[in-house]
């Protein structure tokens, strides 16, 4: 049988990254290379 554990889920600081778009991204599957490009020169 499998066994299933829980995990801690990231919580974001909203007060120190400021907007949640700037340290996340879409789906891998989704990303063009141009859109790859912009997210490598976004907030790392």
């Amino acid at each position: 049988m499998v066994e299933v554990s829980p995990f801690k889920g990231i919580v974001y600081n909203k007060e120190k990254i400021g907007k949640l778009d700037e340290v996340t991204s879409p789906p891998y599957d989704i990303i063009s290379s141009d859109m790859q490009t912009e997210l490598y020169g976004k907030n790392p």
